[in-house]
């Protein structure tokens, strides 16, 4: 077109004539018009894209970097608005050339010119000022990241603005319709991340706080993710004092001194914000509106890990952490294969294995070390340390509320509008409140049980305070047994009072508990001694005194007789007496065998007062008679097949020196079950009475054949001859044959005599 290089004029398009080889009238008048330079046209273009040729978001972000007050920031601010939200192509060179990054950078350098106009404008970039009228899905992904989620922008600026994108960020969370979607968004924003490091702002105010953790929540809720999980745990373990700091002694108060940052370990303002967040994952977990599957449950689980669980239930733990804590714990264990596997034991130090991944590869570029060999993970067995842990705080009534709900196959979820004046009142509540049709179906929890009998262990060990019958020493543990009695009244067939593990705990709890003073000597080793004897008797009764002081063992005792003897009536044959030979063969590791005999003999002797209950001293009375029983309790009495062989039981325990009682009780009881036995016309008589001689022959020879030096072995001795002389006509019966026992006896009588 010949036109310079120089040329100022504005471009011009070219128009070709396409006629133009025609020849005469053929050519069109454009052609004519055209010429031999053709045609200068204006082509009209908006503002918005025209700036994309001329430097683009550049220029906007210059704007903001001018800015001298607020008014000139609201107008630099109105500007980018006006851009973004008509021309795509400005956003994307935002993105390319990392703009609201810049952006956020300006912002934060001109603090002090924010408003609330200018609040919500970003709000209008983001898409979501129009909450209420429109849609408030969030539009604009980086305004949203690098801006609104710039907290250490917002809480340094004016007006309270940080209140008032805490409130939005609230609302547009919850929202019915575009929750989920917004919360999808801010966690690829990492939005808990950077809400997590708010709390060691100073200027942080408990209303803040509370802000910040229903932000947690409603983020949780709308889009879970392990990894925020174990980020919110991280920081709630990061509360926890040292173990040499004891939380008991701190006032929790959340609206202390604000200038002490929420997580300074000084202040009780960290006590508060971790039960805040550990009330609010228990929320969460537990909420209808996230509906999480029993897998997800379990992985949430494992990922934490049962370590990260149990340190908030440490003995230096606030009570009200405790508490929450337990309820966490026991939410998940309501499980049957995470109970058995947390019973098991779990690998410690998970949360910190899943926290850390990926910082390996940082760490990798920053220094290069050897590999570490493989180690095999400590497993940690969770209810054994559980119930360590939970015997430091048995004087918190709210922990037998959440372990009986538990043991009741109850969610803990449901304790809500109790009573709290006393625990008495509160396992009442529970009773009536808990769900039937659960236990039923699925039975007790025995686990629950073995923790409120380690409870209940631990509180009648404590030293008595002097405060009277109304001391929490004394009243929670007779709550417990009525608790546990109540229940069993209800359930007396489930499994719970039959499994092995309750039965031992049951028999460690009524184990007089207590540590021997020095170390025993070899004669006190040998029971056969006198000084042996006299020793082993004061040791017993130093070992048994705190637990017989306490009001509440009698409780336990009746108890314990309740289930023998249901075990004794629902055992058809001897061969199903596993409950009874648990309870004998039960024992703490540190029991001497002192304290083992007294254990044995007390459960032998609680044993023949049954059976003594239960036969009634009538040969009617004893199941295999040929006569009609005349009412239920006689259908409920005892086999002569459970005498015979329980009986066989207490001669075994005597002669293996387990069975510390009057030889005299003994015979009496013998010969008792003897004329019941031969008054009773039975298809097994003959085979019982035969054992129930064997039996009888056996004490009375090791009764005569112990050695008798001092005065009580004496009169016992005088007290055997008495029997015999008294009851002669039993012992000496046809019935009793034995020309071996005859002569035994002779033998241990002329010995007697030549003395």
């Amino acid at each position: 077109m010949n036109i310079s290089s120089r040329d100022s004029a504005v471009p011009v398009f070219l128009l070709r004539n396409c006629a133009g080889h025609l020849s005469g009238s053929l050519r069109t008048i454009g052609a004519v018009a055209v010429g031999q330079l053709g045609v200068r046209v204006f082509h009209s273009s908006p503002a918005a894209s025209s700036l994309d040729f001329i430097g683009g978001p550049a220029i906007l972000l210059g704007l903001i970097s001018l800015a001298t007050d607020d008014h000139s920031m609201y107008a630099a601010v109105k500007v980018l608005h006006l851009v973004l939200t008509s021309n795509v192509m400005c956003d994307h060179l935002m993105q390319h050339i990392c703009g609201y990054q810049i952006m956020a950078f300006l912002l934060r350098k001109k603090t002090s010119f924010l408003n609330h106009r200018i609040f919500q404008l970003i709000l209008s970039i983001t898409g979501t000022a129009e909450l209420g009228f429109g849609s408030s899905v969030i539009t604009n992904v980086g305004v949203f990241q690098h801006v609104l989620c710039n907290f250490e922008l917002w809480m340094n600026a004016a007006d309270n603005l940080e209140l008032s994108l805490f409130s939005h960020l609230v609302e547009i969370l919850q929202s019915t319709r575009e929750g989920p979607r917004n919360a999808e968004v801010a966690h690829q924003a990492q939005l808990i991340p950077k809400l997590v490091f708010l709390f060691n702002e100073p200027g942080l105010t408990p209303s803040k706080m509370s802000t910040i953790i229903a932000i947690l929540g409603c983020q949780l809720r709308g889009h879970f993710s392990l990894q925020d999980l174990l980020r919110i745990g991280l920081f709630v373990v990061y509360t926890l004092k040292p173990s040499s700091v004891n939380e008991k002694q701190i006032c929790v108060d959340g609206a202390q001194d604000p200038s002490l940052p929420a997580g300074s370990q000084t202040s009780g303002k960290t006590i508060w914000l971790r039960n805040q967040l550990l009330e609010m994952l228990l929320g969460v977990i537990s909420s209808s509106q996230l509906h999480l599957s029993s897998e997800i449950k379990e992985e949430m689980f494992l990922n934490l890990g049962s370590d990260w669980f149990l340190l908030f239930v440490q003995g230096h733990v606030h009570p009200s952490t405790v508490v929450l804590g337990l309820k966490l714990l026991l939410h998940f264990l309501s499980s049957p294969s995470l109970r058995g596997r947390f019973k098991d034991g779990l690998p410690a130090g998970s949360w910190v294995e899943r926290s850390s991944e990926g910082m390996d590869i940082v760490m990798d570029n920053l220094k290069s070390h050897p590999a570490t060999p493989d180690q095999s993970p400590c497993l940690l067995p969770g209810f054994r340390v559980l119930s360590d842990f939970l015997a430091r705080h048995v004087h918190i009534p709210e922990v037998y509320l959440i372990v009986s709900t538990f043991f009741l196959q109850t969610p803990l979820t449901e304790l809500v509008d109790g009573p709290k004046d006393s625990l008495d009142a509160m396992l009442q509540w529970l009773l009536h409140k808990h769900h039937t049709e659960e236990v039923l179906r699925a039975g007790l929890c025995t686990e629950g049980a073995l923790l409120l009998l380690e409870m209940l262990k631990a509180t009648m060990n404590q030293p008595s305070t002097g405060s009277g019958d109304s001391a929490w020493e004394r009243t929670f543990p007779a709550s417990v047994l009525q608790f546990l009695g109540l229940v069993h009244g209800t359930y007396p067939q489930d499994p719970a009072w039959r499994a092995p593990e309750f039965l031992q705990t049951l028999a460690a709890v009524t184990f007089p508990l207590g540590t021997q003073k020095g170390a025993m000597t070899e004669s006190a080793q040998n029971p056969s001694s006198p000084e042996a004897e006299a020793e082993g008797d004061n040791t017993a009764e130093g070992l048994q005194a705190p637990a017989e002081s306490h009001p509440t063992r009698k409780q336990l005792k009746e108890f314990m007789q309740l289930l023998l003897r249901e075990f004794l009536l629902g055992a058809p044959n001897p061969k199903q007496w596993m409950p009874l030979e648990v309870l004998l063969e039960a024992s703490p590791d540190n029991a001497t065998s002192q304290q083992k005999r007294d254990f044995q003999s007390e459960i032998l002797l609680s044993t023949m007062e049954i059976f003594h209950l239960m036969s009634g001293g009538h040969a009617s009375m004893l199941r295999g008679s040929r006569e009609p029983q005349p009412n239920a309790e006689a259908a409920a009495a005892p086999s002569l097949a459970n005498i015979s062989h329980f009986i066989q039981k207490l001669v075994e325990k005597l002669y293996s020196g387990m069975f510390s009682a009057d030889p005299r009780h003994i015979l009496l009881f013998i010969t008792e079950h003897i004329m019941v036995v031969i008054e009773n016309a039975s298809s097994q008589k003959d085979t019982v009475i035969n054992a129930l001689y064997s039996s009888l022959n056996k004490v009375i020879l090791y009764s005569l054949s112990k050695p008798h030096q001092s005065l009580s072995e004496c009169l016992s001795l005088l007290s055997i001859l008495d029997f015999l002389q008294e009851h002669w006509d039993i012992v000496f019966a046809t019935y009793n044959s034995n020309a071996s026992f005859l002569m035994c006896l002779m033998h241990c009588l002329l010995l007697l005599s030549a003395r």
